[in-house]
């Protein structure tokens, strides 16, 4: 591109930005010539769409060292930044930089961002002030005030803004039922939402997901159908609760009705959506519908760790141990490799159901086949499982022998294996090396292997 200037330059870059390429936008960028204070902009705008905060706050130092003098745009980029990584101290001098400008009192758009900036750092008391001193706050800065109340704990002053509201829109009233339910005051949360003069789906999917994440199954499941039948679409995360209430009262049935209503009554292509037809899989093999995890794990296009975890653990928790194992191998064979907590929760799966052998299997396939970071927890299960087998001598060197110091639990648990198979010896010497750990805790333990 022979003799263009900065503005032909800083449009091929932004071109390139909107479509996703980063790069390529950065590589125009950094070859701009003269670059001037919109070329930077423009920069820290399309790292600051992909999230990446840390960049823009680079971006903006390197400008300021080039003897660019940022603008507002510029000091709202930097506010976003901050306000997402947490780094009050520096977003206050942002706010002093604005306030010599004159700027911080008259831009209602630049005092929404600093009072979100204050909420989200802990800084509620800046909030309120730059609250106040908006001449005119729209319905964005009232939610905003409300929002850092809350997201501080102070429902009481969001209480307080929120009756003093001019005008009220359906955020305004999401963003007080959004923290009820987040905080688990269920209460305030269902008094909220019932006097909403308007509720929308995030009206909805706050109620549901706070019955079903805090305890009150049945109600976050009959206010999913109730939400079913207004034609709402739940979203993914009101979805994934109540899939999981459904598996914490053990009712199959629900399951399968909210399965049929996911499929018949939601927006969502569940061909695509990993994370909902996971929760499927992990429902159904929780309650014991091993064919149905299937289903639902080969309705999955793009299957990821998680994905393949809950199918094995699926099968393995029901006593399909050598399906379990060859899906384990397919895995292998998909290119995709299992993290540490994926054999965590296959050694555990293996362990409660009984199979002792394949869990043992997989452990040695941990150990020896696969590049992943053995943990202690990794240990401990692997101990219980050679205590269910019988196998105590194996057992106490893998507790001597291990990249770890041996904890109190590691040792309770090869005491509680010693007591079941009758090793009285090793016993007495197991739980000495438990009581030298915390003899307080211990006690207990000890006192009930030998008074039995």
């Amino acid at each position: 591109m022979p003799q263009c200037d900065t503005v032909s330059w800083t449009i091929v870059s932004e071109a390139y930005a909107q479509r996703g390429h980063i790069q390529e936008s950065r590589w125009f960028f950094d070859n701009v010539p003269d670059r001037d204070l919109v070329s930077w902009n423009s920069i820290m705008s399309a790292y600051a769409r992909r999230a990446l905060f840390r960049e823009v706050i680079e971006l903006f130092a390197a400008m300021v060292m080039e003897g660019v003098d940022p603008d507002a745009v510029s000091c709202l980029l930097l506010l976003t930044a901050h306000s997402h990584i947490g780094l009050g101290s520096t977003g206050r001098r942002i706010h002093r930089h604005l306030a010599t400008a004159g700027q911080d009192r008259c831009n209602t758009f630049l005092g929404n961002h600093l009072i979100n900036m204050y909420g989200k750092c802990g800084s509620i008391d800046d909030a309120r002030r730059v609250f106040e001193g908006i001449l005119q706050p729209n319905v964005f800065s009232w939610n905003t005030m409300i929002a850092a109340y809350t997201q501080n704990g102070h429902f009481d002053e969001a209480r307080r803004v929120f009756g003093e509201m001019p005008r009220k829109n359906v955020v305004s009233w999401n963003t007080l039922l959004a923290a009820y339910s987040e905080r688990g005051m269920l209460c305030e949360a269902k008094e909220m939402f019932d006097k909403m003069p308007q509720k929308d789906v995030i009206s909805w999917n706050s109620l549901v997901t706070a019955y079903a994440q805090n305890g009150h199954i049945l109600e976050g499941i009959h206010l999913f159908r109730i939400m079913d039948l207004y034609g709402e679409a739940p979203d993914s995360i009101t979805l994934i609760a109540v899939l999981d209430a459904c598996t914490a009262v053990r009712s199959l049935e629900r399951g399968k009705t909210i399965h049929a209503a996911i499929r018949a009554g939601t927006r969502l292509d569940l061909t695509t959506h990993l994370l909902v037809l996971t929760a499927l899989v992990n429902m159904y093999g929780n309650l014991g519908c091993v064919e149905l995890a299937m289903e639902a794990f080969q309705g999955i296009q793009r299957r990821d760790v998680t994905a393949w975890t809950a199918v094995i653990v699926a099968h393995a928790r029901n006593g399909h141990g050598g399906a379990a194992l060859e899906l384990f191998r397919e895995f292998g064979l998909e290119g995709m490799q299992p993290d540490a907590v994926a054999f965590l929760s296959i050694l555990t799966a293996c362990s409660h159901a009984g199979l002792l052998y394949s869990g043992r299997d997989f452990f040695v396939a941990l150990h020896g086949d696969y590049n992943v970071g053995v943990t202690l927890e990794h240990y401990r299960c692997v101990i219980d499982m050679l205590g269910r087998l019988g196998q105590l001598e194996l057992a106490e060197e893998v507790i001597r022998g291990m990249p770890f110091k041996a904890d109190f639990v590691s040792w309770v648990t090869l005491l509680g294996a010693c007591k079941t198979q009758g090793d009285a010896h090793r016993g007495q010497r197991v739980a000495e090396a438990a009581s030298s750990l915390d003899p307080g805790v211990a006690s207990p333990y000890v006192y009930r292997y030998y008074g039995s």
